[in-house]
């Protein structure tokens, strides 16, 4: 039986490892192995079965698994079936740590002491957040403040189940809020397009999304502005102001709380070209006057 070891996949500078596989007829399975690391995966296409702890699990997709270092697994695919499965590591310590300073009361905590892993069926928006969080995280830094911040907004994901499915009206807002047009004009956008109260709207997105209006706007407006960096070459107060901000050293603020970078470190880090590096003037602290 393999054991897998964290560093072997990671350098010494990331602090979790991301990664897709597919399954098929000319590689239909995964064998036994533990790990010294834990680690989630969902089943993004296909069907087939969990070899795990000594038993065996069917696995569809939409199909989550949260992992613990002592569990012992593998895969195979169904006949004629492939397997997609999308796969999330961190070390074991990151684990104990989030036990420790959150959970300490919740003794099922990432599957607690059970002899099989915990393992959910996603919801449709539940599934949609999370293929929108993970691509996020393949552009980012893969640092320990991404890595749990991560973790925590995946575990209060999976309590929406016991909230209720999100009203389709408020996942066609939250979609629609992530197009320029619309998040430009900040949080009473967000009750224009449902056609209901912001105190509505806002009592809604705290019962099934666990956040405010303001979180909803401000993480659109800045993962907009996260993209303009990479693939354009407007300023930095160009892009705050397309983005709906009025002050620039709020939005530098926020972007480094989000990025742990300034949008000049952001952009200069993901746009390097050959061994060199663009040069930026700062425009950090200005106030904007409309």
């Amino acid at each position: 039986m393999q054991h897998h070891r964290f560093k072997d996949y990671t350098s010494a500078q990331e602090m979790f490892h991301l990664a897709k596989i597919t399954l098929g007829n000319e590689w239909p399975r995964i064998g036994l192995h533990r790990h010294d690391f834990a680690e989630f995966f969902w089943i993004d296409g296909g069907k087939g079965a969990h070899l795990v702890n000594g038993e065996n699990r069917p696995l569809h997709t939409g199909d989550v698994v949260l992992i613990r270092p002592e569990d012992v697994h593998g895969f195979k695919t169904a006949d004629k079936c492939e397997l997609a499965i999308v796969n999330f590591a961190f070390p074991a310590e990151t684990l104990g740590f989030l036990k420790d300073r959150y959970f300490q009361r919740n003794p099922g905590f990432w599957g607690g002491d059970g002899s099989l892993p915990l393992q959910l069926a996603l919801n449709s928006h539940q599934y949609s957040w999370l293929e929108k969080r993970v691509y996020r995280l393949m552009r980012g830094p893969r640092t320990l403040f991404e890595t749990e911040r991560f973790l925590l907004s995946f575990l209060e994901m999976l309590s929406w189940n016991s909230a209720g499915e999100i009203p389709q009206w408020l996942h066609r807002v939250c979609d629609l809020i992530y197009q320029p047009k619309h998040f430009v004009h900040g949080t009473r956008e967000l009750a224009r397009l449902s056609g209901m109260s912001p105190e509505h709207v806002s009592r809604m997105l705290k019962k099934h999304l666990g956040q405010t209006p303001t979180e909803i706007v401000n993480t659109a407006r800045l993962e907009y502005a996260a993209s303009k960096l990479l693939i354009s070459n407007e300023s930095v107060l160009d892009i705050c102001l397309e983005c709906g901000f009025s002050s620039l050293s709020h939005f530098y603020k926020l972007f480094h709380t989000r990025y742990a970078l300034s949008p000049q470190q952001y952009r200069i880090h993901h746009q390097s070209v050959l061994g060199s590096k663009l040069t930026l003037s700062e425009d950090q602290g200005q106030e904007i006057t409309p």
